[in-house]
């Protein structure tokens, strides 16, 4: 065989591997982002939600004014700690007799 033919045969390979390979990775990619145009759309519909809820808690200004309060410090915390009980019976199955 000559130079010349396998010089060719090797870059009709290349170029198919190439064409090939863009396909798969290039046009392959793009059509699978046009089916999902219902996902796309849901996305960008949560993604605005959920920016404009970000910009509402941004907003929030609190006025912590009241935890300086003479009124609020002299508060007095009448909890109580609640006693641990052991609840059932070792083993449930057993007569109660």
């Amino acid at each position: 065989m000559s130079a010349f033919i396998k010089n060719t045969v090797f870059l009709g390979l290349i170029t198919i591997v190439a064409v090939l390979g863009y396909y798969l990775f290039v046009i392959k990619d793009n059509s699978s982002l046009v089916g999902n145009s219902a996902v796309i759309n849901q996305a960008d519909a949560e993604s605005r939600e959920f920016l404009q809820r970000l910009q509402e808690i941004k907003s929030v200004d609190l006025d912590t004014e009241v935890l300086r309060d003479e009124r609020f410090r002299a508060l007095v915390d009448f909890s109580t700690d609640i006693k641990v009980v052991p609840v059932g019976r070792p083993n449930p199955f057993e007569p109660t007799n």
